[in-house]
């Protein structure tokens, strides 16, 4: 029946179709890009805050404890300096630029 909507192909009437265009058929390769891993450091952050905070509630002489906060203070500061370097992903956003670790 040519009058009956049935038989009718959907571009004519002014849809557009994946098939007749095929740029938009072809599904994206490009992966999202892959944020910052921002729980790291967090994870570093509460861990020496809650180990300074245990270390200083303990039953120790003054100086030891003031010598083992600065060592886990030190420690999450060299466990974020890693991260940073070598866990963060920041530097894969700035060698597009040139500002990672040598100009071009």
């Amino acid at each position: 029946m040519p009058g009956s909507a049935r038989f009718d192909i959907p571009a004519r009437r002014g849809i557009v179709l994946p098939m007749d265009n095929p740029s938009e058929s072809q599904p994206s390769k490009a992966r999202p890009k892959a944020g910052v891993r921002g729980w790291i450091p967090i994870t570093i952050i509460m861990l020496a805050v809650i180990g300074i905070i245990l270390i200083r509630r303990s039953p120790e002489e003054e100086t030891m404890r003031n010598m083992h906060s600065f060592m886990a203070g030190g420690i999450a500061i060299l466990l974020l300096l890693v991260w940073f370097l070598l866990l963060s992903r920041i530097w894969q956003e700035w060698g597009d630029e040139g500002i990672g670790i040598g100009f071009y």
